[in-house]
């Protein structure tokens, strides 16, 4: 061999040596892009199961668990003739609950594992369109932190499968395109007709990949045939269905035609018709209240990747969806921001794209900066429903027995309220209903639940019941999004009141606390007349042989620790007076007295009972 040769062969060597060396780089880095989106996936999902104790459920929620709570029979008839959805998400939701039960925590969970795939695709589409995993892994976290897509993962309705099968549907039409065969073909044809029996507005995704074609693709022969071959595939799979479509649409013809409105398809009662406050509350959704912040990063995207396949694409997932959506609903009531949460998939490749364009150090200081912003924006933009749960939660935890409870300015057989008391109130509240104030009056516990607290005549009974009834718990607002209170009142513990020196009456003792280091205990006064002097009101603990181990003495406590000397004492109210005996040393076993005395606190002078005497025993405390 000559040198030449010699040397020859140990240049191709060290190129060879050099590839394997790059390719190892290669895939420990790929390794590496992998493991983050992994770790991205398990932190998003824990967010969004985080989620579910601040989101409460609307009134379509309800309508899911109504129309799968029968059979799976029940379930599809239910679509086709009551309904005008696609029946496969229904169905779908069905079997979950089979599995998971029929919770609301159980169905957002089936949501959030949904949305969770969605985001794996994502990963695969941002690693496999722009070259490298890193745009998968930039893609997922702008998915992960929109407020838009972050709604509908936790929606129990259509949408988070609605998400998934739209990026599943991109995934394939884009391999279509690329590969031009006809299994790739009928394989997206497939995919089609999957949307079609999920969600009827799937159609504009298809709409928009039609218009991707006629403006970026050179159509030949081959190309037209397979894209006729898939759409017959899609009619074909859809066929079944099709009749039931043709019915709904009818079915919604008659309603907009009883409703006054002749845009001749769609529900005008769900739907916001198309104008600039429209467009932008849109925009707003989209990008976390934060649109020049996405504004600028679509610009990067677009300076860098204008002419790219797979960018254009993703741009017409982003924007020509809901541009198709909001020029057809010129005519047809399409358009409401949930119909259209799959956007925020190609709008996320859209993002990581753009996200990209800074070089080093600085493209992770770019992405940290949006992810920071989007992230701190999107609790602003999530929606506020009313709390029915966490109110009903609240009076079933503070519930005493015997509680009754009265619906005032509220409707407790509308749907939604009616599944949340149904499955949050305790059996005992559920049956301790009363339908008149008479009713509620007359109950020593009541809960007055209203969702229009100013309204005239839902304070009146209020007060009514008020007068009697000290307030003891508040749940629940009235705020500009939504008006929902529960409130506890509760009459004294006593039917009949004990006198004082004929000027304060004692109403009972409640809330009694009993431990060997402490005794709490709240004593109910009130008066007919403001007593003139100030006096000291003392309860005492004594042993079985009489002896004072224990007294808290002086005016009425609120909770609150205020303080109301009785010269102050108004007639007309209830006083509850808070009080918390500590002995100097835990109290060993035996039996002890509760007692209650009113004296001058100058002179020691005692006020006296009906009976003569100048203590009320109370009740008996025992500990072994």
């Amino acid at each position: 061999m000559t040198s030449f040769q010699l040397g020859a062969s140990t240049k191709n060597l060290s190129v060879t040596q050099a590839q394997v060396a790059s390719s190892r780089t290669l895939s420990v880095a790929d390794r590496a892009w992998r493991a983050a989106a992994v770790l991205l996936l398990l932190a998003i999902f824990g967010l969004r199961v985080g989620l579910i104790s601040e989101t409460y459920m609307r009134e379509d929620e309800e309508i899911a668990f109504r129309t799968t709570a029968r059979d799976l029979g029940y379930t599809v008839y239910y679509q086709a003739e009551q309904d005008v959805h696609a029946p496969v998400w229904f169905v779908s939701f069905w079997l979950w609950q089979q599995l998971a039960g029929t919770g609301e925590f159980t169905a957002r969970v089936y949501s959030i594992l949904l949305s969770s795939l969605t985001l794996a695709v994502l990963y695969q589409l941002g690693r496999r369109w722009f070259g490298a995993p890193r745009y998968g892994v930039f893609a997922v976290l702008a998915l992960g932190v929109s407020s838009y897509a972050t709604i509908y993962a936790l929606e129990i309705r259509p949408y988070a499968l609605v998400m998934l099968l739209a990026t599943v549907n991109m995934l394939l039409f884009r391999r279509w395109l690329v590969r031009r065969t006809w299994r790739s073909s009928l394989l997206y044809g497939a995919s089609v007709a999957a949307l079609l029996w999920t969600h009827y507005f799937l159609a504009f995704l298809v709409l928009a990949q039609l218009l991707y074609l006629a403006l970026f693709q050179r159509l030949n022969r081959r190309l037209l045939q397979q894209l006729l071959g898939a759409g017959a595939l899609a009619l074909l799979l859809w066929s079944p269905w099709l009749p039931v479509f043709l019915n709904q649409i009818d079915t919604l013809k008659q309603v907009e035609s009883a409703s006054g409105d002749f845009r001749a398809l769609g529900i005008s009662s769900t739907t916001a018709a198309t104008s600039p406050e429209t467009v932008w509350k849109l925009v707003l959704l989209a990008t976390n209240g934060q649109p020049l912040l996405y504004a600028l990063v679509i610009a990067a995207g677009l300076w860098r990747w204008h002419g790219h396949p797979a960018y254009r694409l993703a741009l017409v997932w982003a924007l020509g969806v809901p541009g198709i959506n909001l020029l057809t609903n010129l005519v047809f009531a399409v358009h409401t921001p949930r119909y259209l949460s799959y956007l925020t998939v190609g709008l996320a490749l859209v993002v990581a794209a753009g996200l990209d364009q800074l070089p080093g150090r600085w493209r992770g200081f770019a992405l940290g900066t949006f992810v920071a912003i989007a992230f701190w924006a999107l609790p602003s933009q999530l929606p506020q429903h009313t709390p029915y749960r966490h109110v009903l939660q609240t009076m079933a935890a503070q519930a005493y027995p015997g509680d009754v409870v009265y619906y005032s300015g509220v409707d407790p057989t509308e749907a939604l309220l009616r599944w949340q008391i149904d499955h949050y109130l305790t059996p005992e509240l559920r049956a301790g209903q009363v339908a008149t104030l008479h009713e509620a009056m007359a109950a020593h516990g009541v809960w007055f639940v209203t969702a229009d607290f100013f309204d005239p005549q839902v304070q009146a009974e209020f007060r009514a019941i008020e007068a009697e009834h000290p307030l003891q718990v508040v749940a629940g607002s009235c705020n500009a999004e939504w008006c929902f209170l529960a409130q506890r009142l509760q009459g004294p513990p006593r039917s009949t009141p004990v006198w004082f020196g004929d000027q304060i009456a004692f109403w009972g003792m409640d809330n009694l606390d009993l431990s060997p280091t402490a005794i709490q205990a709240r004593l109910w006064w009130r008066v007919e007349r403001t007593p003139l002097l100030d006096y000291s009101i003392s309860l005492r603990l004594v042993d079985a042989s009489g002896f004072l181990v224990a007294q808290h003495d002086g005016p009425v406590r609120f909770s609150n620790g205020d303080i109301v000397q009785t010269s102050q004492l108004e007639p007309g109210g209830f006083y509850l007076d808070e009080r918390k005996l500590t002995p100097l040393e835990p109290l060993p076993p035996g039996d002890y007295r509760l007692q209650l005395v009113i004296y001058q606190s100058w002179d020691g002078v005692r006020l006296t009972l009906p009976d003569g005497s100048d203590t009320l025993d109370l009740s008996t405390v025992s500990f072994r």
